[in-house]
């Protein structure tokens, strides 16, 4: 009896450590990856962070000059998962827009799968979004 109570509860702590184990291909390390783009004489500068399920983008974008929202400069990213399907898109408020300055910014994006997003489409952009530049950058396995 005592032999078969504690074979009992050995498959059972083994069995509830298989359900409860991550998945072999999720990625739960927190990495962190710079980035500079650069359009003319404006650019984004900063820091890519990948987490679990999100991304946050941080740095700096500039502008030299504010005459009008095509001269603006902005900073936006996309997610990307591990079979290269869009995940979610977002960019700055429209507060940390750089017209004829230098701006700090910072954003989260979603990235709600199984470790999170395998790649990021980072974007330096004009006040209307448009896309001037952009990088690839792949989570580090």
């Amino acid at each position: 009896m005592r032999t078969r109570l504690v074979t009992a509860l050995a498959v059972t702590a083994f069995s509830g450590a298989l359900l409860t184990a991550p998945a072999a291909h999720a990625q739960t390390q927190t990495v962190s990856i710079h980035y500079r783009l650069e359009y003319g004489n404006t650019w984004s500068d900063g820091t890519i962070t990948f987490y679990n399920r999100a991304v946050t983008i941080a740095g700096a974008h500039r502008s030299v000059s504010g005459v009008n929202l095509e001269a603006a400069r902005d900073t936006l990213g996309e997610t990307i998962d591990s079979a290269g399907r869009w995940m979610d898109r977002n960019g700055n408020p429209l507060s940390q827009e750089a017209m004829a300055a230098t701006k700090n910014f910072g954003f989260s994006i979603s990235a709600n799968a199984p470790g999170g997003a395998a790649k990021v489409r980072v974007c330096l952009t004009d006040g209307f979004q448009k896309r001037l530049k952009c990088q690839l950058v792949t989570r580090p396995s």
